[in-house]
């Protein structure tokens, strides 16, 4: 079972109605399941084309709250300066949030997924898109790091897209294929069923409890490593720019090669604006 959109579960000659099973202990290693309702099936069948449509780098980084939406929107201005005009398309993704109230640096820690895509590799490998990620530890947001424990990526690679569909079901040929070899032509159903656009209710949500027998919560400090270094910019109010103007010293990560680094305008980043 896949694509689970509910208790409901459509097949090309059934819909499984997901709410009528029961499943019961029957023994050891064992268990038994029933009754299993249905329904006559949908007079559509979902179909799909995967093909290539072109080449990929994609980067995992990191972000630590507070406003994670404007340092990634910030992360996003610069990567657009950094990359190489050939890039068809840049996506930097937020996944997941920070803690409402966050004890540690890892509660408060974002992961943002970066994907720069062309039709060809040469755009991707122009750009040294892992230099250029490695750039903004020392100029750019503070709180902003990679993991220095997972394999890095070094070249492009082809990229496969995703094109769903749905068709009717006598448009296909619907056949079962047995250990033998032989087929099983399978007709189309004679009965169908629309798929109800009556809303179904998500299951209510478990009761939430703490791991930690603490029954109210008080502010707790900031992650340490975020904390000090906008403190630091934020009292200040200074410029950053690309080449690392207003960092303490400079990256032992970054790429020997920086004239890609250059930008035309520098990002302001003040106390009227962030935190």
């Amino acid at each position: 079972m896949y694509e689970i959109q509910g208790p409901r579960y459509l097949n090309s000659d059934v819909t499984v109605h997901f709410d009528s099973v029961e499943v019961e202990q029957a023994g050891p290693d064992r268990v038994r399941i029933q009754p299993v309702l249905g329904s006559p099936p949908p007079p559509t069948t979902k179909v799909a084309i995967f093909a290539k449509v072109g080449y990929q780098v994609v980067q995992t980084i990191f972000v630590t709250a507070p406003r994670v939406e404007e340092k990634i929107a910030l992360l996003r201005r610069q990567l657009d300066e950094l990359l190489d005009d050939g890039i068809d398309r840049l996506e930097v993704t937020q996944l997941g949030a920070a803690a409402d109230n966050p004890s540690s640096q890892w509660a408060a820690t974002v992961t943002v997924r970066v994907m720069g895509t062309a039709s060809t590799p040469e755009p991707l490998s122009r750009s040294k898109f892992p230099e250029a990620l490695d750039s903004l530890y020392c100029s750019s947001i503070p709180g902003y790091f990679l993991d220095g424990g997972a394999q890095r990526v070094t070249k492009p690679w082809a990229r496969v897209d995703y094109w769903p569909a749905l068709l009717p079901a006598t448009a296909l040929s619907h056949r079962a294929v047995l250990d033998d070899g032989s087929a099983l032509h399978i007709d189309a159903p004679a009965t169908t069923q629309p798929r109800s656009s009556r809303r179904i209710p998500n299951p209510l949500p478990a009761q939430s409890r703490s791991t930690t027998g603490v029954s109210s919560w008080a502010p707790s400090r900031m992650p340490v490593a975020a904390t000090k270094a906008e403190t630091a910019i934020l009292a200040c109010g200074c410029r950053i720019r690309q080449r690392g103007i207003g960092c303490a010293q400079p990256s032992r990560r970054r790429s020997s090669d920086s004239s890609y680094l250059r930008r035309r305008n520098s990002t302001s980043f003040g106390t009227s604006s962030h935190t």
